[in-house]
C-alpha cells in the first residue's frame, strides 16, 4: 500500500487490491473506494474483484504468440489508454495514459514504441477498444509505422458462438467480452 499510495496520490480513501496474473508472471494493484468495496461485499456473497484490463491482457498475451515479430497492443477505454506488450511469457511494458484526444494517443503510443525500440518495418501495432477516430489515428501512425492493425472482436469460431449464444453479449465492451470468452 505504501508503494501504492507513494505512486498514485489523491487515492488515500481507497482501498488497495492486488490481483496475481499467473499467466504474465506479475502481480497488478488497484484501488476502490472503500464505501464502495464496503457495500458491494455486504450485498453479494462471492464476489471477486479483477483488474478492468486483466482479461485484455489474458486474451491478448495468447495473442502475442502469433508470429515473431514484437507486438504493441493500445487497448481503449473510457478516455484511457492502456499500452503494453509481452516479452516471452511475461510483460516488457505495461502503462496507462489519459487520452481525451486522438493526437495525445497517438504521441503516447509512438513514444512507448520509440523507448522500446521496436522496428518500424516488421514490428506491430494493434488497436483494440472503443478507439477514437480510427481512420484518422491508423493514417497517423502509418506515416511512421508500418504495420497498424485494428483488432475489435476477432474471436474464433467457437468463441463467436460462445458470445453470439447469449444476447447479453452483444454489444458488450471488448474487456467485458474477453472476460466471458476466458472464463472457465
Amino acid at each position: 500500500e505504501t508503494i501504492y499510495h507513494h505512486t498514485f496520490s489523491g487515492m488515500e480513501g481507497n482501498a488497495i487490491l492486488q490481483q496475481i496474473l499467473t499467466d504474465q508472471n506479475a502481480v497488478a494493484l488497484f484501488s476502490i473506494n472503500k464505501d464502495l468495496k464496503t457495500v458491494i461485499e455486504d450485498h453479494f456473497d462471492n464476489i471477486r474483484f479483477i483488474h478492468l484490463v486483466q482479461p485484455v491482457w489474458n486474451y491478448l498475451q495468447l495473442h502475442s504468440f502469433n508470429g515473431v515479430r514484437q507486438k504493441l497492443y493500445c487497448y481503449f477505454h473510457d478516455k484511457k489508454l492502456e499500452v503494453f506488450t509481452f516479452e516471452k511469457k511475461r510483460f516488457r511494458f505495461c502503462n496507462s495514459f489519459d487520452a481525451d484526444h486522438s493526437h495525445d494517443a497517438v504521441y503516447y503510443i509512438l513514444y512507448v514504441w520509440k523507448q522500446l525500440g521496436l522496428d518500424v518495418q516488421h514490428d506491430e501495432i494493434y488497436l483494440v477498444g472503443e478507439i477514437p477516430e480510427i481512420e484518422w489515428m491508423t493514417e497517423a501512425l502509418h506515416h511512421y509505422v508500418k504495420k497498424v492493425f485494428k483488432l475489435n472482436n476477432r474471436f474464433s469460431e467457437l468463441q463467436i458462438n460462445k458470445i453470439a449464444s447469449n444476447p447479453l453479449t452483444v454489444n458488450m465492451p471488448f474487456d467485458i467480452q474477453t472476460l466471458y470468452i476466458n472464463e472457465k
